[in-house]
C-alpha cells in the first residue's frame, strides 16, 4: 500500500459549536430547516464542488432554503463561510498525517 484516502469532516476534523453558531444566525428554526433541506443542500454542495455553481450561488441557494431574505444574503454568505472554515482537528490527526507523509505515503482527502 502506498496511498491513503480520507474523508475529512468527522474523520480528520470537526466543527465545534457548529449547531449553536447556525442557530445564532438562523434562529431556533434552523434544526428543522436543516433536516428538511439536508438532501438539497448536499446536492448544492456537490454541484458547486463539480463546478456547476459558484460558491456564492451555492451559499445564496442554501440561504434561500433557510428563508433568509435577499437583502441579508451577503451577510449570510460571510457567516456560512466563516462557520464552515472553523474546524478543529481531532487529537493525533496532525502528527499522524505528518508521519504518514514522512513514511512516503501519498495522502488525499476525498469528501
Amino acid at each position: 500500500m502506498n496511498a491513503l484516502l480520507f474523508d475529512a469532516c468527522d474523520i480528520l476534523y470537526h466543527r465545534p459549536g457548529y449547531a449553536q453558531k447556525m442557530e445564532s444566525f438562523f434562529g431556533p428554526k434552523w434544526p428543522d430547516l436543516d433536516r428538511r433541506h439536508k438532501r438539497k443542500i448536499k446536492c448544492l454542495q456537490y454541484e458547486a464542488a463539480r463546478g456547476d455553481y459558484s460558491l456564492d450561488k451555492m451559499y445564496d441557494s442554501i440561504l434561500a432554503l433557510y428563508d433568509v431574505p435577499a437583502d441579508r444574503r451577503t451577510k449570510g454568505r460571510h457567516f456560512l463561510i466563516k462557520a464552515m472554515a472553523d474546524i478543529t482537528f481531532f487529537d493525533g490527526v496532525e502528527v499522524t498525517l505528518h508521519q504518514l507523509h514522512e513514511d512516503h505515503f501519498k495522502l488525499a482527502v476525498v469528501t
